[in-house]
């Protein structure tokens, strides 16, 4: 099977799956991401057990509608630095992945293909893990929760809601006012500061962080759902 992906929409998906990824755990398959394919959807997945990344594309025409990859780490440390142009295609044979990709530009430009032996294991179930019944969200572009929450210099930061204005506070500052949209009601929770500045995507795009009523996880979203992380609630009584 043979399966066919723009070049710079995969790049990008490996590049944020791979933030979530666990290359020191004894578990291997915390290195790597997988690819899910139904419907010509392609979901890739990773997570470290405390996150989940997820990053869809569309697979492009005359590959397999349907497939359960699970791309090894020294693959996916490729695919992010690739340049993001040209087209992958991504061959599954008996017992490695064939990938061929693009390198340079133009008349520059060449074709390489490198074998990844399967990595041996079971990916992690994480779909019992999305959370469901959302209860609230705070809407806002990329720029403006970068701009928060890179200027958080605590491990844990704290979202309230404090005589009716949105409050955002670290374990070092006081509290300051979040200029963003507020969709129903906030929980108060505490999360760990760098897993939510690797969900914010480079890119210039509405995101929306999403609370449930669970009170254990929160969803930020970004670029119309194309890239999407779960977060743990790092301590509830906090």
């Amino acid at each position: 099977m043979v399966y066919k992906f723009s070049q710079a929409l995969l790049v990008q998906a490996m590049t944020y799956c791979q933030l979530a990824t666990d290359l020191e755990s004894t578990r291997y398959v915390l290195g790597c991401v997988q690819i899910e394919i139904i419907d010509g959807i392609a979901t890739c997945v990773a997570t470290d057990g405390r996150r989940i990344h997820l990053a869809t594309l569309e697979v492009m025409d005359n590959s397999p509608k349907d497939g359960l990859l699970l791309l090894p780490s020294a693959m996916v440390k490729l695919l992010a630095s690739l340049p993001m142009h040209g087209e992958i295609l991504l061959a599954v044979e008996e017992k490695s992945f064939r990938l061929e990709y693009s390198k340079g530009r133009g008349n520059k430009a060449t074709r390489h293909i490198n074998l990844f032996p399967f990595q041996e294991g079971r990916f992690p179930g994480w779909k019992q893990l999305i959370p469901s019944n959302e209860v609230g969200r705070l809407n806002g572009s990329a720029v403006e929760f970068r701009y928060h929450f890179d200027d958080s210099p605590s491990i844990g930061f704290k979202i309230r809601e404090e005589d009716g204005k949105l409050m955002f506070g670290t374990d070092y500052r006081v509290p300051k006012k979040l200029p963003l949209e507020v969709v129903g009601s906030i929980p108060s929770k505490v999360f760990n500061s760098e897993f939510v500045r690797d969900a914010i995507p480079f890119e210039d795009c509405q995101c929306s962080m999403v609370f449930f009523d669970n009170h254990q996880q929160v969803i930020l979203e970004s670029c119309n759902g194309r890239f999407r992380a779960v977060i743990m609630d790092q301590d509830l009584d906090r």
